[in-house]
C-alpha cells in the first residue's frame, strides 16, 4: 500500500582519513520526508505525520552536506508519510550519498543536462513563435510553440525541479504536471492538422479536443489524490497525440524526397524517447536522464517543418511574381484592346455623327435621338479607354508635365461647363465656389482639367439628387481644392482601396455608368506627380469630399507670365487676321469644283469611316488598301490629297510619302498622314519623308475636314496662280 507513514534507517561506516564533509541527495520521495543525520533535522520537505490532519505534502529533490569530525559511522534517518499518491509512497528513486565534492558534480552534471535541453526546447519554442509573429501566422507555428512549452514545464516537473525552483504547494505541482500532460498532447495535434489525412482531422480533432477540455477542467477540481487516480487516462491521452505525430511522420518519409530525412530521424529519436519513457514508468529503472533522443526528435522535426515552411515561403514569393506578372499581363491586354477598340469605337462615333448631319431632314426624331444616344454612349465609352491608356503610361512612367502658371477657377468651370450635359433631367447642381482672383497654381493644366474631370464626373455619377461642388482654400504655399458631393457616399471598408485601380463602390442604387474603377487612382498618381497629396472622408449615404494640394505659383513669376503669354496673344491674334484676309483673297479666287482624294489604308472599316466623312460634295474619294495599289492609282488621274496611313504593312506610309515626293511636290499633291503616336519623333519622321500635315487617330471629324479643307485650298490656290 503506498498511502501511510513510515521511517527509513541507515548506519553508513565510513573511513574518516577520506575526508570529513559528505553530503547526500534525495531525488524523489513521496509525499513528504524529513532527514535525520545522527540524531540531528537536516532537511525537512513537507510535513510527515502519523495524523494525516496534521501531514502536509510536498515533493522536490534536494541535497544536503555535513560534517562528521573523527566519527566513523553516520545514522540516516528518514521519516515519510503519504496520503496523496496511488501511484508511489516513501522513497521512489535511490538516493545518492558521498562525499560533497564527489557529489555536488554528480548532481550539477545531471541539472545542467535538464537545463541545456529546455534551453535547446524554448529555442526552438522561441524562433517558432517569432516566425508565427512575422510570417503570415501560421497557427501550426503557434501551437507546435506551445507544445514545447508544455514539453519544458513537464520535464522540470518530472524532474521535480519547477518544485524547487518556484513557490508551488504539492496540490498546484501535481495539477501543473497533469495540465501540461494534457495541453502538450492538445498543441502537438493542433501542430500536425494539415498533415493528417482528411478522415483522422474529422474523426479525431473534435473528439480529442472536447475530451481534453474536460479533463483540464477535471484536473482544477479534483484534489491531488484524485488526479493521482487518474494518472493512466492522463498519460493515454497524452500518447494518442504521440502515435499520431511516428504514424504522420512515418507515412511522410514514404514519400521520395530529400527533406523527409529528417522526418526519418525524427521517427527513430521519437519512438525510441517513448519506448525508453514506458519501460522507465513500468518497471522504475533508476538512471540519469539524458533526454538526447527527445532532443534530437524535435530538432529533426522542427528542421523539416522549417524547411517546409521556407519551401511554401518561397513558391508563395514565386506565385506572387507571377501573379505581379499576370496582372501586368492583364493591364498590357486592357491595353492592347483600348488601343484596339479605339479606331473602331470612333469610327462608329464619326459615322453616326455622318449620317445626323447629312440625313437629319430625312430620319424620323426617334432615330435622330437613337443616334445621339448612341454618340452619347460611345463617348462615354471612349473616355474609359482613355482611362485605361492613361494608367498604362503613368504606370511606365510615359507622363510628361509641363508645369505652368494655371487659373483653378477658369479650369474648374470649363470642366463644369463640360459635364453639365451629364445632369439633364437630375435634381443636381454643379457648382463653382472657388473665386475668380484665387491665386494661380503651378500646374499642368492638361493634367488639372483631368483631374477635376475625373472627380466630378465620380461626383456625378454617384449623386442622383442635390450638389457637386468645387471649393478652394489656401494652406501656406499650397492651394487646397475639394471636390464635394451629396451623393451615396462610402463605406470604412471601401474608403482603405478607394484610390486603387478597378474598385468601385457598390451599392443598392444602380448607377447608368459602372466604369472600370480607374478615375480615382489616375487621378491620386497624377497629383503626386505634381508632389501633392490626394485624400477623401465620406460617410455612407452622407456624401463624399475628395480634397488634392497643388503648389500655389510665385506672385511674380505669375507677373511675368501674365506679359508674355499678352504679347504672344496679341501676336497670334494679328497673324490669324492676316491668314483670314489671305484665305478670303484665295478663296475669292478660286474654282470650288470637286475635290478628288486618294484615301490610303489598310484597314477596311477605317476605309469605310473615311467614305462617310467624305461622301458629301465637293469631295470625291476613292479609297484602296495598300501603298502599292496608291501609287498605281497616282496616274489615274488628277488627285487634290493623298489621306494615308502611317502603319501599313510591305510599305509604311513614310516610305508611300517619300515615293510620291519623288513624283510631286507638297505644292503639287499635298499628303495627309493619319498615326495613332503623336510622339515628336513620329511626327518629325512623318514630315522628313514629305508629308504636308497630320491628324492623330482616333479622328476627329471636324478636324480632320478643317486639315483637308484647308490643305486642298492651299493646293487649288497654288494651281490658280501659276496658271
Amino acid at each position: 500500500d503506498t498511502y501511510g507513514f513510515g521511517s527509513y534507517r541507515l548506519k553508513i561506516s565510513i573511513d574518516p582519513e577520506k575526508g570529513s564533509m559528505y553530503g547526500i541527495r534525495i531525488p524523489n520521495i513521496s509525499s513528504s520526508s524529513e532527514l535525520y543525520i545522527n540524531g540531528e533535522l537536516q532537511m525537512q520537505v513537507g510535513r510527515p505525520a502519523k495524523d494525516k490532519q496534521q501531514y502536509e505534502p510536498l515533493n522536490f529533490p534536494y541535497s544536503t552536506f555535513f560534517t562528521t569530525g573523527d566519527a566513523r559511522e553516520i545514522e540516516l534517518v528518514i521519516q515519510v508519510a503519504n496520503y496523496d499518491s496511488s501511484l508511489n509512497g516513501g522513497i521512489v528513486h535511490s538516493l545518492k550519498f558521498g562525499l560533497a565534492d564527489n557529489l555536488i558534480k554528480s548532481t550539477s552534471f545531471e541539472t545542467n543536462i535538464v537545463i541545456v535541453a529546455c534551453v535547446i526546447y524554448l529555442f526552438h519554442a522561441m524562433y517558432s513563435f517569432i516566425v508565427y509573429l512575422v510570417g503570415n501566422r501560421d497557427r501550426q507555428l503557434l501551437y507546435f510553440s506551445l507544445m514545447i512549452v508544455c514539453v519544458v514545464l513537464g520535464t522540470l516537473s518530472g524532474e521535480r525541479l519547477l518544485f524547487a525552483w518556484l513557490p508551488l504547494n504539492f496540490e498546484w505541482g501535481v495539477k501543473v504536471t497533469y495540465l501540461t500532460m494534457i495541453a502538450g498532447g492538445y498543441f502537438l495535434l493542433q501542430s500536425l492538422r494539415q498533415q493528417l489525412p482528411v478522415f483522422l482531422r474529422t474523426k479525431i480533432f473534435i473528439p480529442y479536443a472536447i475530451l481534453s477540455g474536460v479533463l483540464v477542467l477535471l484536473i482544477f477540481i479534483l484534489q491531488a489524490k484524485d488526479n493521482f487516480s487518474l494518472h493512466l487516462l492522463y498519460n493515454i491521452v497524452m500518447l494518442i497525440p504521440c502515435l499520431l505525430v511516428i504514424f504522420v511522420m512515418f507515412r511522410a518519409t514514404a514519400k521520395i524526397d530529400k527533406e523527409n530525412i529528417f522526418l526519418l530521424l525524427a521517427v527513430v529519436a521519437a519512438i525510441g524517447s517513448l519506448i525508453w519513457l514506458l519501460i522507465i514508468e513500468a518497471w522504475q529503472i533508476e538512471m540519469v536522464s539524458y533526454p538526447f533522443d527527445l532532443m534530437i526528435a524535435l530538432t529533426c522535426f522542427a528542421t523539416y517543418w522549417f524547411k517546409q515552411y521556407f519551401r511554401i515561403l518561397d513558391e508563395s514569393r514565386k506565385m506572387t511574381i507571377k501573379l505581379q506578372e499576370a496582372d501586368k499581363v492583364k493591364d498590357d491586354f486592357l491595353v492592347t484592346v483600348a488601343h484596339e477598340m479605339r479606331n473602331p469605337l470612333h469610327g462608329i462615333l464619326n459615322i453616326s455623327q455622318s449620317v445626323v448631319e447629312r440625313e437629319k431632314g430625312i430620319l424620323r426624331e426617334k432615330s435622330v435621338q437613337d443616334l445621339e444616344l448612341l454618340m452619347t454612349v460611345g463617348r462615354r465609352m471612349s473616355l474609359l479607354l482613355n482611362d485605361l491608356l492613361e494608367l498604362a503610361k503613368i504606370r511606365e512612367n510615359r507622363i510628361s508635365m509641363q508645369l505652368e502658371d494655371v487659373s483653378i477657377h477658369s479650369v474648374a468651370e470649363s470642366v463644369i461647363d463640360m459635364l453639365r450635359y451629364m445632369t439633364e433631367g437630375k435634381p443636381l447642381a454643379l457648382v463653382n465656389r472657388i473665386p475668380s482672383d484665387f491665386p494661380h497654381v503651378f500646374t499642368d493644366e492638361n493634367r488639372l482639367n483631368q483631374i477635376l474631370f475625373n472627380l466630378l464626373y465620380n461626383g456625378i455619377k454617384y449623386t442622383h439628387a442635390g450638389e457637386v461642388s468645387v471649393h478652394a482654400s489656401i494652406q501656406g504655399e499650397w492651394a487646397k481644392i475639394s471636390v464635394s458631393d451629396t451623393g451615396i457616399g462610402m463605406d470604412e471598408e471601401f474608403l482603405e482601396k478607394a484610390f486603387q485601380p478597378y474598385e468601385q463602390v457598390t451599392h443598392s442604387t444602380p448607377t447608368t455608368d459602372s466604369g472600370f474603377g480607374l478615375g480615382l487612382a489616375i487621378c491620386k498618381q497624377l497629383i503626386e506627380l505634381h508632389g501633392g497629396t490626394l485624400e477623401v472622408s465620406s460617410k455612407l449615404n452622407h456624401g463624399s469630399v475628395f480634397t488634392f494640394t497643388l503648389r500655389l505659383s510665385d506672385t511674380s513669376t505669375q507677373a511675368e507670365i501674365a506679359a508674355i503669354s499678352l504679347t504672344e496673344a496679341r501676336k497670334e491674334q494679328n497673324e490669324t487676321v492676316d491668314l483670314h484676309d489671305k484665305s478670303e483673297l484665295a478663296s475669292e479666287n478660286m474654282n470650288f469644283g470637286s475635290v478628288r482624294i486618294l484615301a490610303v489604308d489598310d484597314d477596311p472599316v477605317n476605309l469605310k469611316v473615311l467614305e462617310s466623312i467624305f461622301s458629301m460634295a465637293p469631295y470625291e474619294i476613292v479609297t484602296v488598301t495598300s501603298a502599292q495599289e496608291a501609287l498605281a492609282m497616282l496616274d489615274a488621274g488628277r488627285w487634290d490629297l493623298v489621306i494615308s496611313d502611317v502603319m501599313m504593312p510591305k510599305m509604311s506610309g513614310y516610305s508611300l510619302t517619300t515615293r510620291i515626293r519623288e513624283r510631286y511636290s507638297m505644292l503639287e499633291l499635298p499628303v495627309l498622314l493619319l498615326t495613332a503616336y503623336s510622339r515628336d519623333e513620329d511626327i518629325e519622321a512623318g514630315f522628313r519623308a514629305g508629308a504636308n500635315d497630320y491628324v492623330t487617330k482616333p479622328m476627329n471629324a471636324v478636324e480632320l475636314k478643317s486639315r483637308v479643307k484647308s490643305l486642298t485650298k492651299l493646293k487649288r490656290s497654288v494651281s490658280e496662280r501659276l496658271r
